[in-house]
């Protein structure tokens, strides 16, 4: 089976890039502040859909909550807020699996909740079918 989609030739951005039938995209380093920040912004191509796990970092925070935003043609599909006040370090149920359809934009944004700016990243690895 062969499968074609928009690739990413730089490998680090918001866009999606294609290995075989993997999918991959790294964010690289985000300054997220109060406002709702995209990580990934990308549309899949035709007949495909997308397993994959996104996998999220920051560079320390105590004391900050934030939101994460995920949305499929513009309508919100998941969010959920962390609080970092016992964890210095913010996890979320890392990795968060997702399936995204055919001919679908996904957006994955992040919001600080706190008066900081903090460095995020995000990593998003999966499957094609």
């Amino acid at each position: 089976m062969t499968l074609i989609g928009i690739s990413n030739p730089v490998g680090v951005g918001a866009s999606l890039n294609y290995i075989g039938d993997h999918v991959y995209a790294n964010s690289g380093e985000v300054a997220v502040n109060q406002n709702l920040t995209e990580l990934f912004n990308f549309t899949t191509g035709s007949n495909q859909y997308i397993i994959a796990d996104i996998i999220i970092g920051s560079e320390g925070a105590s004391g900050n909550d934030f939101f994460i935003e995920s949305k499929l043609n513009g309508e919100v599909v998941f969010v959920t807020f962390m609080s970092t006040d016992t964890t210095p370090y913010p996890t979320v149920s890392n990795p968060i699996t997702i399936l995204i359809p055919p001919d679908s934009n996904y957006i994955f944004a992040l919001k600080n909740d706190s008066a900081a700016t903090r460095t995020w990243t995000a990593t998003l690895v999966g499957r094609l079918y």
